[in-house]
């Protein structure tokens, strides 16, 4: 027994050695510097550098050593991330050719470099990916990249113009392609129909023209699509239909010919579909509303029937379609991680929903004459409600007095919360007034500010603009491109308006008035993104509208403005009481025989006026009138009706006032239609 055991713990005790000496000879190892690569690539590396404009590399260091300064490693996904991350790193491959390393990748985003794309990129056979994003660099893709057998190519947010080159499609090997917020122009080639590989492909934002070739339909192992505010023209082409390993799709802003909706029946992986502004209309398929989207955007089109609604869908956009029917009973159950934007359609108003809920916008979503829907409801609950408004993808909110206010759309590809809807500077502001522009509202696709409750008459809107978030310096946080359309009753008022290019500069306010007519006691001034500019520059969720104050002011004035004092207002007054009180006296005297008159004679008048008769029993009645008419004649007051004038006929003593059908003091006090002027910051 007492062998056994001595064996045992012999074994065992050898056992222990071996762990030790095994991991105190991984330690050694690890503690060896990988080999550096070879000299040409090192070569490579010096002349990448000086075309890039990266002065800082250090190469007296091995690149393949991660612990060098090539290497900057990303931040820890719990860590708080900075608005602008920058990235500098090469890393090699030294599996490679028994044990030779080779530059694999280079990573250097965020980093202002303003040279220009690299053609001695090509000098480096074994590397596989390439990262220039958020910098300042210019130019075109080189022709000599076609040669290399490059996987990911990532030049998102830089200055790169020309056409897409049709020699990209050399680079089958090409599995991610980004070219998003840049100046490409042109159309896109049909060469790259030969990425047959190709799992994303992202050109959003750039001056492409053209319908979309039928081509990309070989590209059947794509996963994700992008084609967003570029400016390509329609019909949607019918032979994407085959691209059946999407998961997202997002094409908007197709221009010219329309078409119906496309064949998405079998792309059953499909979770984020965007055809926004594509010219679509008839009914929407139902077999849309079965698949697993978590995303769903199809605002303005002409997309006609029945909304029913997916109820496992997170996000759903529907604004300005032609949508009629029922509003789905699940609907009123769902709580705030859901948004619905079903604003501007003709659902019936018998149907809308009885209680308020902010992730369901509405407004104006109903037939039958009732355009704000669901509101006027909420409106009831709790009128003028002076809450602040910290926006949102899709909700109405009553901001406060008579405003209103309605947003839609969504920022992507970034996490988002209320606080990204509203822009805070990022620098001293010079201007007068500057405090109103501190802060500005934003809103990725359109922004409605609704004011009820007013006189019927025309008003002078201004609107106050100041571009505090793109800057402009050498750097890619300047290139940020934000246009979008103004509205006011509907009326296109400023197409592609850029705030920055208007000002001439950032950080300065823009002001621009106009003249419009409320015919319905309220005004409408829309804001909207109509897919034009930059979506992610300089960081993701900063484009579409943004505006930083309204004042809307009647234009009907009072019989003295305003803008005098107390002190004129009483000299005016009593100027004008003398007056009357020297005719009035006058025409007393002459109505008790004085001057020997008779009757005065009356003309007709086509406005309706009220008339007060005083009594004339004793003189009394006769201090009473003067005393009225030289009291009224000094006040001036826009809850006080008009004193037109005055008769003296016979022993009749009358005051001639402006006529309010049913009305009083106290009604016009409680806020009834009137006419208005009104400033408010929006944030």
């Amino acid at each position: 027994m007492g062998r056994s055991t001595c064996f045992q713990t012999s074994h065992i005790f050898g056992f222990f050695l071996l762990l030790v000496f095994m991991e105190s000879k991984n330690k050694v190892e690890s503690q060896v510097e990988p080999p550096p690569p070879p000299h040409d690539e090192i070569r490579a590396l010096h002349e990448i550098a000086a075309e890039l404009g990266k002065k800082d590399w250090n190469f007296s260091e091995n690149p393949c050593n991660n612990k060098s300064s090539w290497y900057t490693p990303p931040l820890p996904p719990n860590v708080p991330q900075p608005t602008v991350v920058k990235n500098s790193s090469v890393t090699c491959n030294c599996s490679l050719n028994g044990g030779q390393c080779h530059i694999y990748t280079i990573r250097l985003s965020g980093l202002d470099l303003s040279g220009v794309l690299p053609r001695s990129l090509s000098k480096l056979p074994y590397l596989k990916e390439i990262v220039l994003f958020r910098n300042f660099l210019s130019g075109t893709i080189p022709r000599e990249w076609a040669t290399m057998k490059l996987e990911f190519v990532s030049l998102s947010s830089n200055r790169l113009s020309g056409p897409v080159p049709s020699y990209l499609g050399n680079i089958t090997t090409l599995t991610f392609l980004s070219l998003d917020d840049n100046l490409f122009s042109g159309t896109i080639p049909p060469e790259l129909g030969k990425l047959v590989n190709m799992e994303t492909l992202i050109l959003n934002a750039n001056y492409l023209t053209g319908e979309l070739p039928p081509a990309l339909a070989n590209l059947v192992r794509m996963k994700q699509l992008e084609m967003q505010a570029s400016g390509f023209e329609g019909p949607f082409p019918s032979t994407l239909s085959a691209l059946n390993s999407l998961v997202e799709l997002r094409i908007s802003d197709l221009h010219g010919e329309g078409s119906r909706f496309p064949n998405l029946q079998n792309m059953k992986n499909l979770s984020r579909l965007v055809l926004r502004s594509c010219n679509i209309s008839g009914p929407i398929p139902p077999y849309i509303w079965e698949m697993p989207l978590g995303t769903l955007d199809l605002s303005f089109n002409k997309l006609e029937g029945n909304f029913s609604g997916n109820e496992k869908t997170l996000f759903t956009f529907l604004t300005s379609n032609l949508l009629t029917g029922p509003i789905t009973e699940w609907i009123n159950t769902r709580d705030s991680h859901y948004q619905i934007d079903l604003s501007y359609n003709n659902i019936s108003a018998s149907l809308e929903p009885t209680s308020c809920t902010e992730h369901l916008n509405l407004f104006k979503s109903f037939s039958g004459g009732n355009n704000l829907g669901q509101q006027s409801n909420c409106l009831k609950n709790f009128p003028c409600s002076k809450d602040e408004d910290l926006g949102g993808p899709a909700k109405y909110f009553p901001l406060r007095e008579t405003w209103e206010t309605s947003s839609s759309g969504y920022f992507w590809d970034t996490s988002v919360t209320s606080k990204d809807y509203i822009a805070q500077n990022v620098s001293i502001l010079k201007m007068n007034n500057s405090e109103l522009y501190t802060r500005a509202r934003l809103s990725p696709l359109s922004l409605t500010y609704y004011i009820r409750c007013l006189a019927n008459g025309s008003y002078t809107v201004k609107l106050h603009f100041a571009e505090i978030v793109i800057r402009d310096n050498s750097s890619f946080q300047s290139l940020g491109r934000r246009v979008f359309d103004v509205y006011i009753q509907e009326k296109l008022e400023l197409k592609d308006f850029n705030i920055k290019n208007a000002a001439k500069a950032a950080d300065k306010e823009v002001i621009r008035s106009f003249k419009t007519v409320v015919r319905d006691k309220t005004l409408s001034i829309r804001f909207h993104w109509a897919g034009k500019g930059t979506t992610a520059t300089p960081k993701r969720g900063i484009y579409g509208p943004l505006i930083s104050a309204i004042s809307v002011e009647s234009d009907s004035k009072p019989q003295f403005s305003k803008v005098w004092n107390t002190k004129m207002k009483m000299v005016v007054g009593a100027v004008v009481s003398a007056m009357c009180l020297i005719v009035l006296t006058l025409g007393i005297l002459w109505r008790r025989g004085y001057f020997g008159g008779g009757k005065m004679s009356r003309e007709q008048d086509g406005t309706i006026i009220a008339i007060k008769q005083l009594s004339t029993i004793s003189r009394q009645g006769d201090r009473e009138f003067l005393n009225e008419l030289g009291m009224i004649s000094g006040l001036q007051h826009p809850n006080l009706v008009r004193l037109y004038g005055c008769c003296v006929e016979g022993t009749n003593l009358l005051l001639v006032y402006e006529y309010m059908e049913n009305n009083s003091l106290a009604r016009a006090l409680s806020g009834k239609p009137r006419t208005f002027s009104s400033f408010v910051a929006l944030t």
